[in-house]
């Protein structure tokens, strides 16, 4: 009814549809490389947290079906997206399920957990036939959203959301309600109740920054600094690594030999870039995307960005002071070159010339234009005798070597 537009062109059989559709996904599920996904499940009370993994086959799978059901609906934006939002409360529905029969509810009462439903129906069916504990709304008046607190075939005691206790007749017909969060008035469903988004592990690019000025420097804090994805490894940990150095940085200049000290620079730096790759190791395991959650990956600028930042703060932190003429290695630990690494090469072409040939031919322009754009902010290089060098040098960076 939201969308009269395009009803007349919606296949109108939606469920069998899908049903259709899930024949041949069960079976190429058989043959994809990951064979199982990650969850995240918590259950406190009657309160239910579920985070849930979308596999890119499975997110193949919803927008072909879904725009087989459309069709060449006109205007049809919104609508697949709700039907993709109905897609996703079955893929959830579908994992709780699973939860429930295995072992993540003590073995002795996961028999007595009660079926949750992520969607709400429209199939009329009679009060006397729901359990304990199942939402609904009258047919006759669907303002109101009801709890069955005592079930019966000829009297249902029912609460409402303001907590008023009454008795209804068995033979009301009623439409079940889902059991997802509620917006503050108890009634409507929340709009965050169930949502996607895409999972990215995030770094950022300096650890301090003090070049901007000599009386002030400014920190990345928390999750700011670092945060692995969720589902993986909880953030919290790397966070407070990352306020606890900032707290020592800060109460080290108490000292008045260390207030102009780099020592404390590097050491937070250093500290930092630990703590960086703990956190996204977490997520990423040994960087294949088999035993971790996902596989290391940037854009090439961002990567050219976080590079070159990053040899900015070794020369400020003094960093050839501690790891003497080993650039990479004070740049990156074994492990961040083994993230680079896999971001970089794809499995199997480890050993491919042409690909090495290409990454270097997209990866150099980048790293000259960077520098160029750097270069061009330099007080010291906008100077009249500077000029001529500056003019071949951004030649050269265009133009390539």
């Amino acid at each position: 009814d939201k969308f009269p537009e395009q009803k007349e062109l919606i296949d109108s059989n939606v469920g069998e549809r899908i049903r259709e559709s899930l024949v041949p996904l069960a079976k190429e599920a058989k043959t994809w490389f990951r064979t199982r996904l990650q969850t995240r499940f918590f259950e406190t009370g009657d309160n239910y947290y579920l985070g849930m993994e979308f596999n890119r086959e499975y997110e193949v799978w919803k927008y072909a079906v879904v725009d087989k059901i459309v069709g060449s609906a006109p205007n049809a934006g919104r609508l697949k997206g709700t039907l993709r939002a109905q897609c996703d409360r079955l893929w959830f529905e579908a994992c709780i399920a699973v939860i429930t029969r295995g072992d993540v509810y003590n073995p002795s009462g996961k028999f007595y957990v009660p079926r949750i439903w992520f969607i709400s129906s429209h199939t009329d069916v009679k009060l006397g036939a729901l359990p304990e504990g199942e939402a609904f709304r009258i047919v006759s008046d669907k303002k109101e959203k009801y709890e069955v607190l005592i079930p019966g075939r000829t009297k249902v005691v029912v609460r409402s959301i303001e907590g008023i206790v009454s008795a209804l007749s068995g033979e009301t017909i009623v439409h079940r309600e889902s059991d997802l969060t509620r917006q503050p008035d108890g009634n409507t469903e929340s709009f965050v109740s169930c949502t996607t988004f895409p999972v990215t592990h995030y770094v950022n690019y300096r650890a301090v920054n003090v070049l901007p000025s000599k009386y002030w420097c400014s920190f990345s804090i928390g999750d700011g600094q670092s945060s692995p994805h969720f589902m993986r490894y909880s953030g919290l940990t790397g966070a407070a690594i990352n306020a606890m150095l900032i707290n020592n940085y800060l109460g080290s200049s108490i000292r008045l030999e260390n207030i102009l000290s780099r020592k404390r620079v590097f050491q937070m730096s250093h500290e930092t870039n630990w703590s960086n790759d703990e956190v996204v190791k977490r997520g990423t395991g040994y960087n294949y995307g088999v035993d971790g959650f996902l596989r290391p990956g940037a854009a090439y600028d961002n990567v050219i960005e976080y590079l070159y930042y990053k040899m900015l703060e070794m020369d400020v932190a003094r960093y050839e002071e501690n790891y003497e003429d080993d650039t990479l290695s004070a740049i990156f630990m074994l492990s961040w070159q083994r993230k680079f690494g896999s971001m970089f090469v794809p499995r199997g072409m480890e050993t491919n010339d042409s690909h090495t040939r290409g990454l270097e031919a997209i990866l150099l322009p980048k790293i000259l234009k960077t520098v160029s754009n750097e270069m061009m902010d330099r007080e010291e290089l906008k100077e009249d005798e500077n000029e001529a060098f500056m003019t071949l040098f951004q030649q050269y960076a265009s133009d390539g070597p």
